[in-house]
């Protein structure tokens, strides 16, 4: 017997439930329903209730179209490159406004020294 592919929603709550390190068991608990029932639903077995949806967005703290949109591990993973990236961004940007601003300060001290008009 072959084994369904896994849905999109399946694997965006299956990516939600593991990066807070939840168990099924744990996730099954949050939503008062046995752990093969859950599993059932991130294996894309059983499709769940616009209510049951709705139930899980609030455990995760996400919107439902969150759930439901088409889900690509890799796009996940390029999302949080770019957020790296960006605060690397903003950490040089920050690094070197603080060194312009110390070059600007010695600067002004030069010229006060030496008696020199800008």
């Amino acid at each position: 017997m072959s084994k369904q592919p896994s849905t999109d929603f399946g694997l965006i709550i299956r990516h939600l439930r593991t990066q807070r390190g939840w168990s099924l068991a744990v996730m099954a608990d949050k939503l008062n329903i046995s752990t093969p029932a859950y599993f059932k639903m991130e294996d894309g077995t059983t499709k769940p209730s616009l209510d049951r949806i709705k139930q899980i967005s609030e455990v995760f703290s996400v919107q439902i179209a969150d759930l439901i949109v088409t889900f690509d591990p890799n796009m996940a993973l390029d999302h949080e490159r770019e957020r790296d990236q960006y605060k690397l961004t903003i950490d040089n940007i920050n690094q070197a406004y603080t060194e312009l601003l110390a070059k600007h300060v010695e600067l002004i001290g030069h010229v006060r020294a030496n008696g020199l008009k800008w």
